[in-house]
């Protein structure tokens, strides 16, 4: 993993957390805890390398995150790489934020029926933040969100179906 994202090992060493496989039963996705911001804001992808290290887990990326964060009223940064899907970084991946809501309560890191927040695009000038509860087996997501584009795509009446 360390080398799929360009840092080194003992970045990856976090006491008390492991990176894990999480699914939500659509998506699968690998959590990977890193030890601090700083070494997360170091990452630089090579996308065919994580690609097949997580492939046999059925997954097309990893969600790398902290607990040291850039605001005091969030729990947890973010960054979430999925080349297997062409995203090269996610500003904001709520179908993993969920997830690792719920990994955090199992590891004792957020208590129970308390909304949180992860922070996720910074680095890439489309800061996100998503708010998690974790409630038995009942995962809440949300949040807000703005437009940053949008667009028309017009096909042609054209036959592909030889090419």
């Amino acid at each position: 993993m360390a080398r799929a994202l360009s840092i080194e090992t003992d970045v990856l060493s976090v006491p008390g957390l492991t990176p894990c496989v999480v699914s939500t039963g659509e998506t699968t996705h690998l959590l990977v805890p890193f030890r601090s911001l700083a070494d997360l804001k170091r990452v630089q992808v090579d996308a065919e390398k994580l690609r097949s290290l997580v492939r046999p887990f059925g997954c097309e990326g990893c969600y790398c995150y902290s607990l040291d964060t850039v605001s005091r009223t969030s729990l947890a940064h973010a960054r979430g790489f999925f080349p297997g899907i062409g995203i090269v970084e996610d500003s904001a991946t709520g179908s993993t934020a969920g997830p690792l809501g719920a990994h955090l309560v199992a590891y004792g890191m957020v208590p129970e029926d308390e909304w949180f927040k992860t922070e996720q695009g910074d680095g890439m000038s489309r800061p996100g933040r998503i708010e998690v509860r974790v409630s038995g087996e009942r995962i809440d997501v949300g949040g807000g969100c703005v437009v940053v584009g949008s667009g028309t795509i017009a096909l042609q009446d054209r036959d592909f179906t030889e090419q």
